[in-house]
Order: C-alpha cells, then structure tokens, then sequence
C-alpha cells in the first residue's frame, strides 16, 4: 500500500512524483515550459482534495454507513458531491 505523498498525489493527473534530485529539476522544467499542463494539474488536484481527503466528506460517507446498517431494508442511500 501506498503511503504518504504518493497515496495523495496521482502522478501526471493531480502532480508530478520524482525520485531524484534530477527528477525533480526535470519536471520543474517541463511545468515551466507547459503552462496549460500545469492548470490541468492544478484543476485536477483541487478537484482530488475536495472528492477525497475533506473532513467533511469522509463524515458524510461515515455517516451514511451507519445510516445504512442501522436500517438496511429502509432507505435507499445515494451519494453525492
């Protein structure tokens, strides 16, 4: 299981994973020289945090579990954003 920075970051979706100090100089230098790469990354993180790291979120999805086991047959339970 991942941990850490690359359980929260998708590499080339959400941010750039480097191993290296050359890594890291070589994707400073490609977001540098990619503007609209980096507003993708941008866009597609801020939409990352807010589907899946949010206190709130994750709240409202424990609180539906326990909606749903407490009257299983009762309610049909629709998540969304």
């Amino acid at each position: 299981m991942a941990e850490g920075i690359p359980a929260q970051i998708i590499d080339g979706y959400t941010g750039l994973l480097v191993h290296s100090v050359e890594g890291a100089s070589l994707g400073i230098r490609s977001l540098l020289s990619q503007p609209d790469f980096v507003k993708r990354l941008s866009e597609d993180g801020h939409r990352r945090v807010n589907d899946e790291f949010l206190i709130t979120k994750n709240l409202k999805r424990y609180l539906l579990l326990l909606l749903a086991l407490d009257k299983p047959r009762e309610y049909t339970i629709v998540l969304n954003k």
